[in-house]
């Protein structure tokens, strides 16, 4: 969005206007699309997004189910990490990690100790980067 001295109009994006109030709805149309997160906090959120995809895949969902196993679908964190525990019987057996800084995805055991990351699966970290 820009005014521009040279010809006295309102530009959002290539449209331009010299009226102030029919430009005003498309610069708040604007301003709503912007997305004020940092690039960090957006590839966190995308990495949370494939996951939340991930544990509600039907396939998933029976494989668990058969195996008698839940995941918590709402996060518990703590500075450094989003934890998405794995349970059997209601005891927690492991997570699913996001690291808060590198967005990562990690597997722990159930002392939150990392045994795996999604970065060694093929495919995955494009997954999660097109999110």
């Amino acid at each position: 969005m820009s005014l521009r001295k040279e010809d006295r109009r309102y530009y959002a994006g290539e449209s331009g206007t010299d009226d102030f109030a029919a430009f005003l709805p498309i610069a708040m149309k604007a301003v709503d699309r912007i997305d004020p997160r940092s690039d960090r906090e957006k590839r966190v959120g995308q990495a949370q997004d494939f996951l939340t995809g991930l544990f509600a895949h039907p396939d998933l969902r029976r494989l668990l189910q058969s195996q008698g196993l839940g995941i918590q679908s709402d996060p518990r964190e703590n500075e450094y990490f989003y934890y998405y525990d794995i349970t059997k019987s209601g005891d927690k057996i492991g997570c699913f990690a996001v690291d808060k800084y590198s967005a990562e995805i990690y597997m722990t055991d159930k002392d939150e100790v990392q045994i795996g990351s999604f970065r060694g699966l093929t495919g995955v970290e494009t997954i999660v980067k097109k999110n």
